[in-house]
């Protein structure tokens, strides 16, 4: 997830059970004569990161990051809508496809969101994400994200999600429960680790069930996880030889950190959010920045 999301607002009208989804959408196109919503397409990748980078204003946001994240994650393809205004881009949510040990079928992850500053506060923002979960309801089993402050009312209040916790910014064992996370497969460490943005090493323990996946944040510190591997015999033994100490950003459930570090080295409150989908219990365990962070 990017590390800064708009603040929106949710003023125009509310959806209830007579009027449902559809009648939300006809109502803020009623509104907004010209106001279109469409899938993400592969051929406007170039549009996406104009515009994403005018938002966020950060350099990352290229053509070339966006196909690497849209179109090349081994799980599958980006799942979103753009808003579209008078043929201008005015709206760009995007999840992608993500594994969870605990569900059959795959999640989406929260990423990209960004609404024109002349949309803000017409719930352009709900209507683009309530159009991708309305679409894909059956094919996935929950969203996941992690939400900043600005974000994180919109999500919870507006959009239906439920607050597990807040990821800590903490010193000590990486460890985590066998059960309840993300897990990767070899192709999609590989995967990650091209990344044009460059910034995620992993390296996989013998018994190929553990990787640590390695950040850099600053001169020589970096940031560490331990990740659940995928094997195809399903046999997973411990995770031996790997460093189970460092800096982390994560959130374990029921557990607390020892030592925190200062809350001003986050670059914002991280909260993480659970919307059920084809499954209806939250079935986590633990998440940490790999999980999320798509840089």
């Amino acid at each position: 997830m990017t590390w800064k999301i708009l603040e929106l607002g949710y003023g125009l009208r509310a959806a209830n059970e007579d009027n449902g989804f559809d009648s939300w959408i006809f109502g803020l196109m009623e509104t907004n004569p010209g106001l279109r919503l469409r899938p993400i397409e592969r051929g406007n990748l170039s549009d996406y990161a104009d515009f994403l980078r005018g938002i966020f204003q950060k350099s990352h946001f290229s053509a070339d990051y966006l196909e690497w994240l849209y179109f090349q994650n081994p799980n599958g393809d980006v799942v979103g809508y753009d808003a579209y205004f008078a043929d201008k881009l005015v709206g760009h949510y995007a999840c992608i496809p993500i594994k969870l040990d605990t569900y059959q079928l795959p999640a989406l992850l929260s990423l990209n969101t960004a609404v024109s500053q002349e949309f803000q506060g017409k719930a352009l923002f709900k209507s683009l994400a309530m159009k991708t979960y309305d679409s894909n309801t059956s094919n996935y089993s929950c969203v996941i994200g992690v939400a900043n402050r600005k974000s994180f009312r919109g999500f919870t209040r507006h959009l239906g999600f439920e607050h597990l916790g807040e990821l800590d910014l903490r010193i000590g064992g990486i460890k985590r429960k066998q059960n309840g996370q993300r897990t990767y497969t070899s192709n999609e460490l590989n995967w990650r680790s091209r990344n044009p943005a460059g910034y995620l090493t992993a390296k996989t323990s013998k018994s190929e069930c553990h990787a640590v996946v390695t950040r850099k944040i600053f001169a020589i510190f970096n940031l560490k996880s331990l990740v659940k591997m995928e094997r195809s015999d399903g046999k997973c033994g411990c995770s031996g030889g790997l460093d189970r100490l460092g800096i982390t950003v994560d959130w374990r459930l029921g557990m607390s950190p020892k030592f925190s570090l200062p809350k001003r080295f986050k670059p914002s409150p991280l909260h993480l959010i659970f919307k059920p989908m084809a499954e209806e219990k939250c079935l986590l365990t633990s998440w940490s920045f790999p999980d999320f962070d798509a840089l």
